[in-house]
């Protein structure tokens, strides 16, 4: 586990029974239908009728707007912002988000974005079975997919090239209660786990920019095996996978 999470384990516990209790989940939700380009402008409208602290909380975690040091001490805990601060989470460069009934971290969309979450992340996870047996996560990033694959899954094995990204997968392992039953490994593709055997593979490795139309569908389902990606040649992960 990243040291950081390690050190405020009991600190990001409290902050998910906080998350659980805020009613932000209930918000979210409503708006997962909806592709990531008009979410925020949707939530952004929405947020004005909301009630406080519902309101200014849904505008500081998902829309990043600044608040005052007021409204942050009226409405968060003073622990849970130190905690915030504690792991460098700042929310006009992060956001929170809902992945089908998971919280998940991340950095918000930009053309450099590391940190990814986008509509082929859920896109990917509503073609997905559930994880079985020893799951695989390739490209894991913050761990949309393994965190969804360890909820039925005996264990997950995600890797992910990205040091950066270590950081954030623990953080969303520990605020959803799975961090006992995923590990982290930073490598390249399938390198970390080579001569390796999995039940279950899933894999949403970086993708070019397509044309809106283009669907989004897998590029090989061997069993429980699910890749995202129209926009590669099909032996490009494929190939590899198809090894574990």
């Amino acid at each position: 586990m990243h040291p950081l999470a390690v050190q405020h384990l009991s600190a990001l516990i409290e902050f998910r029974h906080w998350l659980d209790g805020s009613h932000l989940a209930e918000v979210l939700s409503l708006y997962e239908p909806y592709g990531e380009e008009e979410r925020e402008a949707v939530i952004r409208r929405d947020a004005a009728f909301l009630p406080e602290p519902l309101a200014s909380l849904t505008r500081y975690f998902v829309l990043g707007d600044k608040l005052a040091e007021e409204q942050l001490d009226s409405h968060l805990p003073a622990a849970i912002r130190e905690t915030i601060a504690c792991l460098g989470l700042d929310f006009a460069r992060h956001r929170l988000i809902r992945h089908l009934d998971l919280w998940i971290f991340c950095e918000r969309l930009t053309p450099a974005v590391d940190l990814y979450h986008g509509d082929d992340s859920s896109g990917l996870s509503r073609l997905m079975l559930p994880g079985r047996g020893r799951s695989l996560d390739l490209c894991a990033g913050v761990g949309a997919q393994g965190l969804l694959c360890a909820r039925t899954a005996e264990s997950v094995v995600a890797v992910e090239k990205q040091e950066k990204a270590r950081l954030f997968f623990w953080l969303n392992a520990v605020v959803n209660g799975m961090h006992d039953r995923v590990e982290f490994r930073q490598g390249d593709f399938v390198d970390a786990v080579a001569g390796e055997r999995f039940d279950h593979i899933v894999c949403n490795p970086p993708l070019l920019p397509v044309p809106r139309d283009r669907p989004l569908v897998p590029l090989v389902r061997p069993h429980h095996c699910f890749v995202s990606g129209a926009y590669f040649a099909p032996d490009q992960p494929a190939a590899e996978i198809k090894r574990l």
